[in-house]
């Protein structure tokens, strides 16, 4: 199963989602690969230094990761969409509406209410915040796959 994470920039929440996703995965023996994107990213772009050293404390090296724009290619690949904000789900289907099925709210998915709102230009809580969110949620995921 491939599973595309997808946010804004493709620099703070599909990369925690993506990254914590590859390593509860891996631990549970859950046989899924990760992706992410974003729906305005700018190709290239790095995490901001908060998330990088936030995932650092979890074990799990970023710094390398550059932001990839969402293409047509990534969404037919993945076997689920998983967005950060319904916002971003409604603007995937409108433009591919035939990925409406496989297009959904991450916390939606995993049976939590709301959007994981975008941390950019937030304080270090606003960051830690929403790594918390994305961690539950990813959680929840890894052990209903």
């Amino acid at each position: 199963m491939k599973i595309l994470f997808v946010c804004t920039g493709n620099i703070c929440r599909s990369v925690i989602a993506e990254s914590l996703f590859a390593k509860q995965a891996k631990a549970k023996k859950v046989k899924a690969q990760a992706m992410s994107a974003g729906v305005g990213a700018f190709p290239g772009s790095p995490p901001p230094t908060e998330i990088v050293e936030i995932l650092k404390r979890e074990g799990q090296e970023v710094s390398a990761h550059t932001s990839t724009p969402l293409m047509p290619q990534a969404l037919q690949q993945a076997d689920l969409v998983l967005t950060m904000t319904g916002r971003q789900r409604d603007a995937i289907v409108k433009k591919l509406p035939q990925m409406e099925k496989k297009v959904v709210v991450l916390k939606e998915y995993v049976g939590l209410k709301g959007d994981v709102v975008d941390p950019m230009g937030g304080k270090a809580e606003v960051y830690e915040a929403v790594f918390e969110e994305v961690k539950d949620a990813i959680e929840k995921l890894v052990e209903m796959l």
